[in-house]
């Protein structure tokens, strides 16, 4: 009998286009049909028009695209559980959700951060952290805008989470 593979590619919203094209070899051939999974991490606001149109091409026959949600405040409250082992306050967990927007990639980060800290402690501190790696992502995502389009995104996060567009 043949052998089952995974192929699971990573950050594919960074995909370029001779892995879009080896990939869409490979499912216009059926290559994953019984024989296998492809599995793509994408994160959807960050989707090239090359990898919209593949996932546009395949979703109706050869993929099924899973939305990954933010996580909830009862989520948020199960993560921060396993970690400090003891449930966090109601007022941190939502604290969380807004400031990481339930992005389950930023609340781990800062789950680990806050590690070292008892879990009662936390509720009354007044900044969470920003580790190095999250630092590190937003930089990348800035560098990649267009000068004008960075000029809009500096202004916007001076003036808070809620303006109005006029101000701007």
């Amino acid at each position: 009998s043949a052998h089952k593979g995974l192929f699971w590619l990573e950050d594919a919203h960074w995909i370029d286009s001779a892995t879009l094209d080896t990939l869409s070899y490979m499912l216009e051939r059926d290559s994953f049909k019984d024989r296998g999974l492809l599995i793509l991490n994408i994160r959807s606001e960050e989707i090239s028009p090359a990898l919209q149109a593949f996932l546009h091409k395949f979703s109706s026959r050869a993929l099924e695209i899973i939305l990954v949600n933010p996580l909830s405040i009862e989520e948020i409250s199960d993560l921060a559980d396993k970690i400090f082992g003891t449930p966090p306050p109601l007022e941190l967990a939502q604290r969380l959700a807004a400031d990481t927007g339930g992005n389950s990639l930023f609340l781990v980060e800062t789950l680990r951060e806050l590690s070292n800290h008892h879990v009662d402690e936390l509720a009354t501190v007044e900044y969470l952290p920003t580790t190095p790696s999250m630092r590190a992502l937003v930089q990348e995502r800035l560098r990649l805008l267009d000068p004008n389009e960075r000029i809009l995104v500096e202004a916007a996060a001076v003036l808070g989470d809620e303006f109005n567009i006029g101000t701007l």
